[in-house]
Order: C-alpha cells, then sequence, then structure tokens
C-alpha cells in the first residue's frame, strides 16, 4: 500500500457502472470535466468514498461548484464499498464477455482483458486503489501527457471501468 492510497478517493457511479480512483480530494476536485462526455445512458450520480471506507459527501460553494468532500457522520464500512469496487469489475467482466465479438474486431481478446482487471477479493481498499489508480485514476499530468500516458498504460480498461464504455 503507498502512501498515496491511504488518502485515495473512489468515486463510483450509483449503479455501480463505473469507478474513478482519484489520489487525494485535491487531485479530484481539480477534475474539471468529471461526468462529461458519458454515453447519454451512463449515469452520472455519484458517490464518493475514502480508503477507510467512509462515505464522503459533496460540499459546494456559493456558486455550486464542488469545492471539498466532507466525511458523513456514517460510520465507515470498508466492507460495503469493497462491495461495490468488486461489482463495478464484475459488471464490466459482464457487459465484456456480452460485446466480446466487438471487442475481438477492435483488437482484443476478451478474456485477456478479463485477466487484466484488477483482483479484489482478500484484499484492503488502499490496495485496490494502488491497483486502479495507475491506469483508472484521473491523472493529474497536462492534457497531452495524460492522452499520451491513457494510450500506453490501459486506455482500453480505464474506459471500460471509468466510462462504462
Amino acid at each position: 500500500m503507498s502512501t498515496e492510497a491511504t488518502h485515495a478517493i473512489f468515486a463510483v457511479a450509483a449503479n455501480n457502472g463505473w469507478v474513478h480512483v482519484y489520489r487525494d480530494v485535491k487531485t479530484l476536485l481539480a477534475e474539471t470535466d468529471m461526468g462529461a462526455g458519458h454515453e447519454p445512458t451512463v449515469t452520472n450520480t455519484i458517490e464518493f468514498f475514502n480508503a477507510s471506507g467512509k462515505r464522503l459527501l459533496p460540499v459546494f460553494g456559493r456558486d455550486w461548484t464542488l469545492t471539498d468532500l466532507s466525511e458523513s457522520g456514517d460510520p465507515a464500512d470498508p466492507a460495503a464499498v469493497h462491495a461495490r469496487i468488486t461489482a463495478v469489475i464484475e459488471n464490466t467482466k459482464r457487459m465484456i464477455r456480452e460485446h466480446a465479438d466487438d471487442f475481438r474486431k477492435a483488437g482484443f481478446d476478451p478474456e485477456s482483458t478479463i485477466a487484466q482487471l484488477p483482483a479484489t477479493a482478500g484484499r484492503s481498499l488502499s490496495d485496490i486503489a494502488d491497483d486502479l489508480e495507475p491506469n483508472f485514476g484521473a491523472l493529474t499530468d497536462p492534457p497531452a501527457v495524460r492522452s499520451l500516458v491513457m494510450m500506453t498504460q490501459g486506455s482500453a480498461l480505464h474506459m471500460l471501468l471509468c466510462h462504462s464504455w
């Protein structure tokens, strides 16, 4: 587990259709296009959790811009957050298998793609964040660098887990 993973933020679609991992709240707040570009069928209803399993509530400024996340009064429930992330990965596996021909046409082997998805069983949320963040998180690099990184480091998997591609 990296030090960064202890501050990780999971943004999970309310329907478990996708997950993003952010290194910390500051990184999440720097994301100016959160939810932009999703297909109309992809939910932009988002729930936030930290690596200890605590639900985080959005804090808005006077202009209704997201300015922070604040811990809810609910007790941490890492098992529930773990189950949500596992559900996203399982939904992604199911989608890959349902559209296997499309994946093959795009040059991907469905089973090899599934094998690259992170395992969650028996792993802490911080460890899962470590696995997800490099390829599936919101990168803080400039757009040109981000594009290059996404083309070379799991761009298809990022699209699957983060954008329900």
